[in-house]
């Protein structure tokens, strides 16, 4: 479906997010990326239901522990179509810092001294602190680095850094410095020549539209929620069958039960409930704008995504042009 004769009715949007009616928050305009989103009144919702009606251990016999758990698989169901992947594929923990590091901590078994890791100086840190501490069980790091011109990352430079010995290469497929898009899937099929793993960090991605997995055929993936407009947690998403290889992160009782096993403690109940409010929110401005409601997940989230782009660009080329026509910026 075409959005060329489709706005975003910004005022629909706004009314969607309380902060925006609050005597505090209304009077700002937060231009920090690194604080991540606000939330609509449907993740503050379900936050609130949960503490209220299902705070319990989820998953029991009883009504009130059967509704928590419903919840909670729901939102992880939801979260996995609209990333095209699996519910066993889907992690949320506490951030993607704390599931780079869980991952990484299980990767080094799959480590020999002297195996390579590649990693990239145009990442934030969370998907490059955890592997260069692979160092200390005997990886060799690799760091990919930019054009000092373009601050762009060039496929040409990984070729020169790729050998037999590498096994794993983690890259970003947005940076949050320069906002350039990484072409993560022509990346993965090159890594994947070398039968080494590729880990893609979407944290400055997946806020202007969520990743299709399977299409990148990446093997790991990783965003923030709260840049998504959620509560502050973390998404990994990795191939089953790599995850089915992995060992046991979690409590001995757990072992074999993926996808917990990359989830030490496990997830956080109520804000892993909550999570079905970002669907909501989704899910109201495609009905509010388009009139195919029968859509799966996946479109409505795509199309609502390609209709906040497009009228990001209508407001900021005027900046942009105004920028460039300057000499003295």
């Amino acid at each position: 479906m075409l959005i060329n004769n489709i706005s975003l009715d910004i005022d629909y949007v706004r009314a969607q997010f309380p902060a925006f009616k609050d005597p505090l928050s209304a009077k700002w305009s937060f231009f920090e990326n690194a604080g991540g989103s606000y939330v609509p009144h449907n993740v503050i919702e379900h936050l609130n239901h949960f503490m209220t009606s299902t705070k319990v251990q989820p998953y029991a016999e009883f009504d009130t522990s059967a509704i928590a758990g419903d919840n909670m698989d729901q939102a992880t169901e939801l979260f996995a179509e609209m990333i095209n992947a699996s519910k066993d594929e889907i992690i949320i923990g506490a951030s993607t810092t704390m599931n780079m590091y869980v991952l990484s901590n299980a990767m080094k078994h799959f480590l020999k001294s002297g195996d390579e890791v590649i990693v990239t100086n145009q990442d934030h840190e969370a998907n490059v602190g955890a592997w260069r501490r692979l160092k200390d069980y005997g990886a060799v790091i690799k760091e990919w680095k930019i054009n000092a011109n373009s601050a762009e990352l060039e496929i040409k430079e990984l070729k020169h850094l790729l050998s037999n010995r590498t096994k794993i290469v983690a890259v970003t497929h947005c940076s949050n410095i320069v906002g350039s898009m990484n072409d993560l899937k022509s990346i993965a099929k090159l890594v994947h020549e070398y039968d080494a793993y590729i880990i893609g960090d979407g944290v400055s991605y997946a806020p202007h539209g969520f990743p299709d997995v399977k299409d990148l055929d990446v093997d790991f993936y990783a965003f923030s929620l709260y840049k998504t407009y959620g509560p502050h947690l973390g998404l990994l998403y990795g191939k089953k069958e790599i995850l089915d290889q992995l060992p046991n992160q979690n409590h001995e009782f757990l072992e074999g039960d993926v996808p917990y096993t990359l989830n030490p403690g496990g997830p956080n109940h109520e804000e892993l409930s909550c999570l079905i409010g970002i669907y909501e929110y989704f899910n109201n401005l495609y009905q509010h704008h388009f009139s195919d409601y029968g859509a799966s997940v996946k479109i409505k989230i795509e199309r609502v995504n390609d209709l906040i782009s497009k009228h990001e660009e209508e407001i900021a080329n005027p900046l942009l042009a105004y920028i460039n026509s300057r000499d003295d910026i």
